[in-house]
């Protein structure tokens, strides 16, 4: 017979972020839902696999990653996270509201919650409020630890990445703008007639 195990679940913590970037509501929510972003997210997480389906206003996408060292035993040596990050329409007051989903399988966790943009053309916030629920048995509140350290640095490396993303993309319209100044400027500028010219007209 099976003996218990000491420690059970479902257990579930709230998870709150907030994040600051130099760019306006508009830039920042295009960003969170487009594939380069996603693409530089499953780097930083050292993908194996990674797969995007791009929508309007949404994006989902699905990892596979090492798992992390204490949850190796539960899950086996990879896991597959799949994220799906959603925008609201805009609100009157220039604000956004924007859902959020990350699911582990393997793990029957589930990390749920709200985004909320607000800002300016200079600079934007995201708060994210999620709650993070674990419904399979854990052997220890350490693993639980580890479980929910996980889903907090992906949220934390939204940060890093948009803060690199929205540097590289201010740099490529800079280069952008200097080289159409550059190129206004050397076209020759239209000639004006010689003084003293003929004039196409004969006098009467």
């Amino acid at each position: 017979m099976t003996e218990p195990m000491p420690y059970s679940c479902p257990m579930s913590q709230r998870l709150q972020s907030t994040f600051t970037f130099a760019a306006s509501p508009q830039r920042v929510a295009d960003m969170l839902v487009s594939q380069e972003f996603a693409d530089r997210a499953a780097a930083d997480m050292e993908a194996i696999e990674h797969r995007v389906e791009p929508g309007s206003d949404t994006l989902t996408v699905w990892n596979v990653v090492p798992s992390p060292d204490k949850m190796k035993r539960i899950v086996g040596k990879e896991m597959e996270i799949k994220q799906t990050t959603s925008w609201e329409p805009w609100a009157g007051d220039g604000s956004r509201r924007g859902h959020i989903q990350v699911l582990v399988e393997k793990m029957k966790t589930v990390l749920e919650g709200e985004m909320t943009l607000t800002g300016d053309d200079a600079a934007s916030t995201v708060v994210y409020d999620s709650q993070l629920t674990i419904d399979i048995p854990i052997l220890g509140p350490k693993l639980e630890e580890s479980a929910v350290d996980s889903f907090a640095d992906i949220l934390a490396a939204t940060q890093q990445i948009g803060d690199g993303w929205l540097a590289e993309q201010a740099e490529m319209a800079d280069a952008e703008e200097a080289d159409g100044t550059a190129a206004a400027a050397a076209e020759p500028a239209e000639s004006a007639p010689a003084e003293g010219a003929a004039s196409d007209s004969t006098a009467a």
